[in-house]
């Protein structure tokens, strides 16, 4: 049996936060805690994509660690500015293919 553990609301939005920082908005919250907590780092496959296997990347690691100074597109902003400037899920999920296709992941 799994053991529950019991939240508060400011720690659930913490939690969501990072989620979006991470680019795991539709994971549970026991991923994003196996991140913070270093538990998760380990290639996984993902979900749908008809078989293909994709790695577990994290983007903003990748954004802050390579991609930092990188213009990002013609914004005039660099892939860090633009990560930071929108929390928007659709917006953050055009940063993070603009990633994986630079690494060559997509």
């Amino acid at each position: 049996m799994t053991p529950v553990i019991r939240i508060d609301d400011e720690v659930m939005e913490e939690l969501k936060k990072r989620a979006v920082n991470f680019g795991f908005v539709f994971e549970p919250p026991n991923t994003t805690i196996r991140i913070i907590l270093g538990l998760d780092s380990k290639v996984r496959t993902g979900g749908g994509g008809g078989g293909k296997k994709f790695p577990q990347v994290h983007t903003i690691n990748l954004i802050n660690n390579k991609y930092a100074e990188v213009p990002y597109k013609d914004t005039g902003m660099t892939f860090k500015q633009a990560w930071a400037s929108n929390s928007d899920r659709n917006w953050r999920f055009a940063i993070r293919k603009e990633v994986l296709k630079a690494e060559g992941l997509t």
